[in-house]
């Protein structure tokens, strides 16, 4: 994959500075259609060659199994499942090499691929699981890596804050992403819907984005890719050394307002993935001084 050389810059991804800095596409080029909106492309940032790369093959590794999981009736969608197949199709390779490769795919896909019995029954993506109501012994499954997740929604995530605010999410913000039902997201997507900013890219992926009024990098996003499954990230500030900084209740405890306590205990005292997200939906609610 030929890849646009901006020479020396800084990393979006990784934040270090590079010599050979690179175009990296905000949404993955290949999850499109051939007839998707040419603006499409423009949302471009620069990566270096190492995170370039790792995500290309992240991508490329989940079109390839997505591939096999969606709709083929949804518009769109055909393209890419006839796409996902040919990745994994020595016939058409365009040289030896390539076939070669395209060869090693399938042995990884089938060896990560489940059939009747055998598909789990948790750790389901929500939106990917049976659609077609068939019985358990001719239902099939693939694995997919969480962290695949993860990262995809965190690159989307980096990439529109670089392009919206102009600036990189350094530390000590991080990314959490999470996987949830719809009904157990209702909140979180009311609040996106009342707050946040659309950036549509049909039919491949579109992103509802909210910021806090506290800074211009806390924020909670909801990613849909083709209309079937969602991923949302949420970009919170933690304070470093395993310290998570929140605002107590003026009416707590004098001497604990504005304090720190540790991670552990924080974890214990709310153990939920979504904590973090939880006091975002709060100053996303907060009335506007």
């Amino acid at each position: 994959m030929s890849r646009v050389e901006l020479g020396f810059g800084r990393c979006v991804h990784c934040l270090r500075h590079s010599a050979l800095i690179t175009r990296d596409h905000v949404f993955p080029k290949s999850w499109y259609p051939s007839n998707a909106r040419k603006d499409t492309w423009k949302w471009q940032i620069p990566a270096c060659r190492r995170c370039n790369a790792r995500y290309g093959k992240i991508e490329e590794e989940m079109l390839t199994k997505l591939g096999l999981c969606v709709d083929p009736t949804k518009p769109g969608l055909a393209e890419l499942i006839e796409r996902a197949r040919r990745s994994i199709d020595p016939r058409a390779g365009k040289s030896e090499r390539d076939a070669s490769l395209r060869w090693a795919r399938r042995q990884k896909l089938l060896q990560d691929m489940r059939w009747g019995r055998d598909v789990p029954n948790q750790g389901i993506y929500p939106g990917l699981g049976e659609r077609w109501e068939r019985p358990p012994e001719e239902q099939g499954a693939v694995l997919i890596p969480r962290a695949h997740f993860r990262r995809l929604s965190e690159k989307i995530t980096r990439g529109i804050h670089y392009l919206v605010e102009r600036h990189y999410i350094p530390p000590p913000f991080v990314i959490d992403q999470v996987a949830v039902d719809d009904s157990d997201a209702s909140p979180i997507a009311e609040l996106l819907q009342e707050y946040g900013q659309e950036f549509a890219h049909e039919p491949g992926i579109t992103v509802r984005r909210a910021v806090t009024r506290d800074d211009s990098t806390s924020s909670a996003l909801c990613i849909e890719i083709w209309e079937t499954f969602k991923m949302y990230a949420f970009v919170t500030n933690r304070v470093p050394d395993g310290w998570t900084c929140f605002s107590f209740s003026p009416y707590t405890t004098e001497g604990f307002y504005n304090g720190r306590i540790p991670e552990k205990e924080f974890r214990s005292l709310v153990p939920s993935q979504l904590s973090r997200a939880h006091r975002l939906v709060n100053q996303l609610k907060a009335p506007q001084s």
